[in-house]
């Protein structure tokens, strides 16, 4: 039996994906792991122990944090209620049990009903299309995109071709970007889910490609370096007069190609073509600041807070913004404004918790740096600990404790880096960067702006990680 299926779900036991009609679920590799350790003792109870001696053997603190984290997210993947579980029961005291009930999956000889990710459009047989590079990355080349085939599909219609919307699909398109502009990761996921089948369905559907590829960069989905490359191209081919077009070629230049000098190129052609496009102008505030224009980057993020006053994102990213350019009483004052639109916006804590510091209020620093805690589920003990350390003005406890609980759920080398950054041991906050660049992780251009990263930039025994993203 490699394959199972329980209440609308299926799980592979041999790769350890789960799919829900016929959709992948992205889960990290420890929580695919749980997951099927639990199904396939069905009906038994597994014990935290059993648990830890499995899967954190190499643990020496913290292991109940983790599989804390690990049970509340597959909990989250399987969308179960742990007041009322129909998959996975806390037993008090005793462990964790998988009470659904599950069926043997029959493999067919032509292995159709193996989960597949959503298709794509560009998964689809479409012309081959010639474009050139964005302008700013260099010579322009001539570049061959060829689909793959898929004979069963349609040719699109012709660019001209006027194209008329069921009313349908024009709600669903502002249901998915009312959550994408809430800004917080579970609404990002939600939309992503929500752009995906709209540009499954209705690849010419304006903008869809460019809100799909983006909240899909946002929520953190595997394979993101494809998706995001994949549904430029089709964006510049389905709507390639749109300034969304040009916002998401100038993501795709600095989160994937890392080259912050084009991107920024593309959002000021972006916000020039429309001036009311509000991720454009807070894009361009964070290439501003890459490269060193405070002038441009404060005007671009007051102009995206004045559009969008009462959106999340726009609040908090202008709660970074002026954290790292060093305006610490304007970014507190954006954190809090963040954290009261949305109590559990962890980031816009810890941010505020930073620019506290920064100022000398140490009570309100130890406020949101416990919140923070509170906010991604610390366990009491490492909230008491740390609360302790806190009194006696012991601030780097509270990045011990975050670098231990990044390192254990296997976080981006990134946030590991800036996690050791703020411990001041620029040595592994070097060597995690390191990796955080052979992985290709989509926030390694930002190292450059974030301010526990300057030691590095001015010590030359680092000039080989910075030669590496000197985009």
């Amino acid at each position: 039996m490699s394959r199972v299926k329980f209440k609308g779900f299926e799980f592979n036991l041999k790769t350890k994906e789960l799919s829900q009609n016929n959709k992948l679920i992205s889960l990290q590799p420890k929580q695919a792991d749980v997951l099927s350790l639990l199904i396939e003792h069905s009906g038994n109870i597994i014990s935290r122990q059993e648990l830890k001696q499995q899967f954190w053997s190499d643990t020496i603190v913290e292991f109940d944090q983790s599989i804390n984290f690990c049970i509340k997210s597959i909990r989250k993947a399987l969308n179960d209620d742990p007041k009322n579980p129909q998959f996975i029961q806390t037993v008090p005291r005793r462990g964790y049990q998988f009470i659904a009930a599950i069926e043997a999956v029959k493999t067919s000889i032509d292995n159709s009903a193996a989960p597949q990710s959503i298709k794509s459009p560009a998964q689809r047989r479409k012309p081959k299309l010639y474009y050139p590079l964005a302008a700013g990355v260099g010579l322009a080349v001539t570049v061959i995109f060829l689909f793959s085939a898929n004979t069963s599909e349609p040719t699109p219609p012709h660019l001209d071709t006027e194209i008329t919307y069921t009313s349908k699909v024009d709600l669903d398109f502002k249901r998915a970007l009312y959550l994408f502009e809430k800004g917080d990761a579970e609404y990002y996921s939600r939309s992503y889910d929500m752009f995906a089948k709209i540009v499954s369905e209705y690849p010419n559907y304006p903008d869809a490609h460019a809100y799909y590829a983006l909240s899909g960069l946002f929520t953190g989905v595997d394979d993101i370096h494809r998706i995001m490359k994949e549904h430029t191209e089709l964006a510049q081919y389905y709507h390639p007069n749109s300034s969304m077009t040009l916002v998401l070629e100038g993501m795709t230049e600095l989160y994937i190609n890392w080259n912050a000098k084009a991107a920024h190129q593309l959002f000021q052609k972006a916000v020039a073509q429309s001036p009311d496009l509000t991720i454009g102008w807070h894009e361009l505030a964070v290439t501003s600041v890459l490269l060193e224009d405070l002038e441009l980057g404060t005007r671009s993020i007051e102009k995206a807070i004045q559009l969008a006053p009462g959106k999340v994102q726009e609040r908090y990213h202008t709660g970074w913004f002026y954290m790292v350019t060093g305006d610490y009483e304007r970014a507190l004052m954006q954190c809090e404004q963040t954290i009261e639109l949305s109590p559990k916006h962890a980031y816009a804590h810890q941010c505020a918790a930073q620019s506290a510091l920064a100022m000398g209020l140490d009570e309100t620093a130890k406020k949101y740096f416990l919140s923070y805690m509170h906010q991604v589920g610390a366990s009491p003990e490492s909230i008491t600990r740390v609360s302790a350390a806190l009194d006696n003005e012991d601030y780097l406890a509270f990045y011990e404790w975050l670098y231990q609980g990044l390192n254990y759920i296997q976080a981006p080398d990134f946030l590991l880096a800036s996690a050791k950054a703020h411990l001041k041991d620029y040595d592994a906050a070097n060597k995690h960067l390191l990796q955080a660049i052979n992985n290709r992780e989509t926030h390694v251009p930002l190292v450059l702006a974030y301010p526990e990263f300057q030691a590095l930039r001015t010590d030359p025994k680092f000039k080989g990680t910075l030669d590496a993203i000197n985009y």
